[in-house]
C-alpha cells in the first residue's frame, strides 16, 4: 500500500526550474504560486513521492502549467490530454519537457490509457460536474485503483454539487492547493491513500 503526505513540507517546494515554460503566458505569475493560492506545488509535492516509473495524466492541459507541476518527478511519465491546443509554436513549454507526453483527445476516449495511473489531475473546461461525474463513473467501471485529483471544486455550484455528492472516500485539501477548491478522491485505499497532517 502507498501512502502519500500531504502536510507543511508542501510550502518548500521549488518550481523555478520550470518556470521558463510557462513564461509565455501572461499569466505565468500564478504558476509557482504559494499553496492556498494555486495547486501546482501540492501537484509537485505528490508526484516527488511516486515510485520511479509511475504514471501520472493530466485532463485538461490548457497551458500545461499543471502537466510541468506533475513533472516536477523526473522519474514519473506524464500525460496530458486536451481537445485543443492553446500553447503558441516556437516557445518553451511543456513540450520541451521529456516526461511530459502531449495528446491532442478528448479524455473520455482515452480511459484505458490512463487506468495504470498514480494520479490523474481532473481539470476540464466547462466545470459543469456532470462531465466530472461521467469521468468518475468510467474509471469506476474499469476498476481504477489510483488518486483523482480534481480542481475548481468550490469555484462553480455545479461543481460544489458535484463533489458534494461523491459519495467515495475523499479529501477537501483547498488549504494545500487552489483557492478555487481542490479535492481528492480515493478509489482503491488498498492500493494508495493520503496522509494529511
Amino acid at each position: 500500500m502507498m501512502l502519500l503526505n500531504i502536510n507543511q513540507n508542501v510550502h518548500n517546494v521549488d518550481l523555478s526550474h520550470l518556470t521558463r515554460y510557462v513564461n509565455w503566458h501572461h499569466l505565468n505569475a500564478w504558476f509557482p504560486g504559494e499553496v492556498g493560492e494555486n495547486h501546482h506545488k501540492l501537484l509537485a509535492y505528490l508526484s516527488s513521492q511516486l515510485p520511479k516509473g509511475s504514471k501520472v495524466t493530466d485532463l485538461g492541459t490548457q497551458y500545461g502549467a499543471s502537466a510541468l507541476a506533475l513533472s516536477y518527478n523526473p522519474d514519473v511519465e506524464v500525460t496530458t490530454y486536451d481537445i485543443s491546443n492553446q500553447i503558441p509554436d516556437g516557445v518553451p513549454s511543456f513540450r520541451n519537457v521529456k516526461n511530459i507526453k502531449g495528446v491532442r483527445s478528448s479524455c473520455f476516449d482515452n480511459v484505458q490509457n490512463y487506468i495504470d495511473s498514480k494520479l490523474i489531475l481532473l481539470d476540464i473546461s466547462p466545470h459543469n460536474g456532470s462531465d466530472e461525474g461521467r469521468l468518475v463513473g468510467m474509471l469506476l467501471e474499469r476498476e481504477y485503483k489510483g488518486l483523482l485529483i480534481c480542481d475548481d471544486i468550490l469555484a462553480f455550484p455545479a461543481m460544489k454539487t458535484f463533489w458534494t455528492e461523491l459519495k467515495m472516500k475523499k479529501y477537501d485539501v483547498s488549504i494545500y492547493g487552489h483557492w478555487s477548491g481542490t479535492g481528492i478522491v480515493v478509489f482503491e485505499p488498498k492500493e494508495i491513500d493520503v496522509r494529511i497532517a
